[in-house]
């Protein structure tokens, strides 16, 4: 077998190394995770690449010395880097990501001296060079060789670890039950054979390089495993795609029927909504018409005293009265509420709303000042409605007299700065199942009231953005609270 033909075997293992190379750095960057295993196995196979040009260079030197070292050396600076590159593949590709400072750094920090000794001459005993007959399927030629020196056992020792640590992990994995790794290992106990018979021959000075061919081994067994994985993966999220295609579908289903579930139960709700607010009204109607009717009934009856058509045309009055009011809050309760906001003032609001009311003279009045400022964005008129219902329900409450307190404060709820209105009274309170419906529409403990005072009051101060709170002790009063931003909240 002549040189020259063993040149161009080690030659062809060169650009199948660079075409791994490049082909495997391409699918790492066209992937989005960026496969740290592929950019590894891509660096190894050109460092692979450079070796084998340096051993084809040796191969056509022939029994010139010069030349032979220079092929030496280009041949060593491709292989010094190699192991590292192995270990760190072999750590890249079982996740052993905890462990790789503890084993690379000193790894490449090795590799990187070994090839500054390599640059100089110091891996091997050029000066003890000689030539040697080599003898190949019968076919004999001359090439120089030199004994390793002691840059060379460290190396040898470094490369002989770190491809010992590579085959226990790919075969650890492949132990776990990764099967495509079996062409990795398969390689990588290639060319930890190949390296051995190599480390013996460059210590006898004889032989031709098994190394070269054992890389292959190693870097084809290496991208068989990769593109077995690569396949793995690419079904397995075939698989997962086709399942998440099925359970959109089951979910875009589902989502269709609780839509419709939904708006079958808003209906429902609604329907029950309008029966409740049907039959309130048809209950509160009712009473005032009665009397309308007896009363008209009564106004017929011939020779009516004056006094008796004095009572029932009062009763005619209030009644109707009655009737009137119920309308008019029920549709303050259902009209939707446009807020045409400014500066609203709220002392000076609560001032003006007590000042325009005629009050019991057994009632006291204490309003809470301060200096701070007390200024929201809100519906002067709408506010206004909120502070007399409120200061009307609190009267309303102290029939024997009492005080009615109100109070301005800052405060922040739920990241909102504002401000409160507390209405105070010290009447007889509610006992706690009353005060749970309060703020519903239509109930009332007031025999002429009509149960939509706080349920309108509670809309208005939500339409601000604000919320009211009631509390109460049955014998110790009631306060109302109202929270209102100083800014209109942001839609």
């Amino acid at each position: 077998m002549h040189p020259t033909f063993l040149a161009g075997i080690v030659a062809a293992w060169a650009v199948a190394y660079v075409a791994l190379g490049v082909f495997f750095s391409v699918l790492a960057w066209a992937a989005q995770r960026r496969e740290g295993d592929y950019l590894v196995f891509a660096a190894l196979s050109l460092s692979l690449a450079v070796h084998s040009c340096g051993i084809a260079m040796a191969y056509l030197a022939g029994p010139d010395v010069a030349s032979w070292v220079v092929a030496n050396k280009t041949s060593m600076a491709g292989v010094i880097l190699a192991p590292a590159l192995f270990a760190h593949f072999g750590l890249e590709y079982v996740g052993a990501r905890a462990h790789r400072a503890q084993v690379l750094v000193p790894a490449y920090a090795l590799a990187l001296v070994l090839e500054i000794v390599n640059a100089t001459g110091g891996m091997f005993r050029f000066h003890e060079a000689r030539l040697r007959t080599i003898d190949v399927l019968g076919v004999s030629f001359a090439q120089p060789g030199a004994p390793l020196a002691t840059p060379g056992y460290v190396f040898a020792a470094m490369a002989t670890f770190l491809l010992l640590l590579t085959v226990a992990l790919l075969l650890r994995s492949w132990i776990a039950g990764r099967r495509e790794t079996l062409p990795a290992v398969i390689g990588a106990v290639i060319v930890s054979a190949a390296a051995l018979r190599d480390l013996v021959a460059a210590s006898a000075g004889r032989g031709v390089w098994a190394l070269p061919h054992g890389f292959a081994a190693f870097a084809f067994g290496i991208a068989c495993t990769l593109l077995l994985r690569y396949a793995r993966l690419s079904s397995a999220l075939e698989r997962s795609s086709i399942e998440l295609t099925r359970r959109t579908a089951e979910l875009e289903r589902s989502h269709a029927e609780l839509e419709a579930t939904q708006a079958e139960l808003v209906h429902k709700e609604q329907l029950a909504a309008i029966g409740e607010v049907a039959t309130v009204i048809a209950h509160e109607v009712r009473t005032p018409l009665a009397a309308l009717g007896n009363a008209a009934s009564s106004l017929q009856k011939p020779h009516l005293a004056d006094e008796d058509r004095a009572t029932l045309l009062a009763m005619i009055g209030d009644e109707s009265a009655r009737l009137a009011r119920l309308v008019s809050d029920l549709l303050r309760w259902a009209k939707p509420f446009e807020l045409e906001r400014e500066p609203v003032e709220l002392v000076e609001l609560v001032v003006r709303a007590l000042e325009a009311r005629s009050l019991p003279p057994d009632v006291r009045v204490e309003i809470a000042k301060h200096d701070l400022p007390t200024t929201v964005q809100g519906d002067p008129r709408l506010l206004r409605q909120v502070v007399d219902n409120l200061v009307d329900n609190a009267v309303h409450a102290m029939q024997e007299g009492g005080t009615l307190e109100v109070r301005v404060e800052q405060r922040s709820v739920a990241g909102m700065s504002g401000l409160t209105v507390a209405v105070r009274d010290t009447g007889r309170g509610m006992p706690a199942d009353v005060l749970a419906r309060a703020k519903r529409p239509f109930f009332t403990t007031r025999a002429s009231g009509t149960g939509l005072g706080l349920a309108i009051v509670d809309r208005i101060v939500q339409a601000h953005g604000g919320r009211l709170e009631l509390d109460s002790v049955p014998d110790d009063g009631t306060t109302a609270i109202v929270f209102l931003p100083q800014e209109p909240p942001r839609r």
